[in-house]
């Protein structure tokens, strides 16, 4: 007889039949992993303002640069791959603006000893980005994330110079 009323955790309401033996092949745990909810998604698009936000203000954002950069670097790891796009996206946009108010020396083509070096601060904030940007790079599945990845590493390369890579082996 089905008395479970779903009223209290003593009467819930089974989805699976106890009975029945589950098998560990059956679980989709892709599918189980795979949540978006209300709060990843308004993270999702907090990640994404954050670099727009950055490159529209330029040095009146310079004081939160760290903290959201820290934090940016930490969603490159989340579960959800909206979150992990957008903070990629919004990390190398921050390099970007990074670059543009160090008013740097224009680069010319050629080879990378040729080019001039980046302002310390630039090559700082590099340093802290790229490893974990190549460690995603590494072990992404999503490939419209890992598309992304590319396309933003590529802009950035091709406005910062081969200097971008410097320290990368």
């Amino acid at each position: 007889a089905f008395s479970a009323s779903g009223s209290d955790p003593a009467n819930a309401i089974a989805v699976i039949d106890e009975n029945e033996p589950v098998e560990v092949e059956d679980i989709d745990l892709d599918k189980m992993l795979d949540v978006n909810s209300a709060i990843a998604v308004e993270k999702d698009i907090a990640a994404d303002t954050i670099g727009t936000l950055f490159a529209a203000t330029g040095k009146h954002f310079l004081p939160y640069v760290e903290q959201c950069t820290l934090e940016l670097i930490e969603l490159t790891k989340h579960y959800y791959e909206g979150i992990r796009k957008s903070s990629s996206d919004s990390l190398l946009e921050i390099v970007r603006t990074f670059y543009d108010l160090a008013e740097p020396a224009e680069w010319q083509p050629g080879p990378p000893q040729t080019a001039p070096p980046l302002n310390q601060h630039v090559a700082d904030l590099i340093g802290h980005i790229v490893p974990q940007l190549l460690e995603m790079y590494e072990t992404e599945d999503n490939k419209t994330v890992a598309a992304a990845l590319c396309e933003a590493l590529a802009e950035t390369i091709n406005k910062v110079g081969p200097r971008f890579l410097d320290g990368c082996e």
